[in-house]
């Protein structure tokens, strides 16, 4: 038996059960993308290209280095801005003061709970307790890059505008 590939192919685009029925405004209405002010135009690859950029900036590190650790942070965005902090995400940082340039030393950090963000007279700090809850501690926001665990609807609203992006 021989098929047409071709017609088959205009088969299917005409086929109208086979139409995409998604409608974006509806599904990012429903996982409350207005209540995300910082994802409003957000697409998946720029949050990516945020994270990569943070450590090429550094200037310091091998190609290899750069793409091993950034490969550990594919569902993280970095947080730029103390108030984009989230009490209850995973936190992983990278320390940058002073910044490690030996690659056999450097690595991003496992990750710890943020608890809260504290201020002080020589800045702010970041709380965390680790995923296990025995230890609590706080980095100085200056001294580190960090990055937040985006949540399963922040990945979707991502996801969403990468699609609309790609019309």
């Amino acid at each position: 038996m021989e098929y047409n590939i071709q017609a088959l192919f205009e088969q299917a685009q005409n086929d109208p059960t086979l139409k995409n029925t998604l409608c974006v405004e509806d599904l990012l209405e429903q996982i409350g993308a207005e209540n995300r002010p910082h994802f409003a135009e957000k697409t998946l690859n720029e949050v990516t290209e945020e994270v990569v950029e943070t450590i090429v900036d550094l200037g310091v590190y091998s190609p290899e280095f750069i793409e091993k650790n950034c490969r550990s942070l594919l569902e993280y965005q970095h947080i730029d801005a103390i108030h984009k902090f989230q009490n209850g995400r995973l936190l992983r940082w990278f320390r940058i003061s002073p910044l490690e340039t030996d690659e056999t030393k450097a690595k991003i950090k496992s990750g710890a709970l943020c608890t809260g963000v504290k201020f002080h007279n020589n800045g702010a700090y970041i709380q965390c307790v680790s995923a296990n809850g025995k230890h609590f501690f706080q980095l100085k926001y200056d001294d580190y890059l960090f990055y937040q665990k985006l949540s399963p609807e922040e990945q979707m609203i991502l996801a969403l505008n990468q699609y609309v992006s790609n019309k």
